[in-house]
C-alpha cells in the first residue's frame, strides 16, 4: 500500500463534527498547503514545506527535494523527511 503524506504548518480554523466521537472539521491555508505537499509528494515519502522544515529541522533529518509549482502558491521548496535525529 503506498501513500504520500504532506505537512505544513500555520493557522487553522475547525468546527466539531460530532461530539460523541470527538471529530473536527480541519480547514485554511497550512491545510491546503499540506494537501497539495502530499499531492505531489513521492510514493511513501513525507514532504514538507518550508516553514514545517525550519521549525522541525531541529529534531528531523530531511533531504532537499528541489523547487517545485504549486497551483495558488507559485514556486516553493520542499523537503523529504528522511529520518529522526
Amino acid at each position: 500500500m503506498e501513500f504520500r503524506i504532506g505537512i505544513d504548518r500555520g493557522s487553522v480554523l475547525g468546527s466539531p463534527v460530532d461530539k460523541t466521537l470527538k471529530s473536527y472539521n480541519v480547514w485554511g491555508e497550512a491545510v491546503r498547503f499540506a494537501s497539495l505537499m502530499a499531492k505531489t509528494g513521492i510514493p511513501g515519502g513525507i514532504q514538507v514545506s518550508e516553514k514545517a522544515y525550519y521549525h522541525l529541522r531541529a529534531a528531523y533529518l530531511f533531504k532537499p527535494r528541489g523547487r517545485i509549482y504549486l497551483p495558488g502558491a507559485g514556486e516553493v521548496a520542499t523537503y523529504l523527511l528522511t529520518g529522526k535525529l
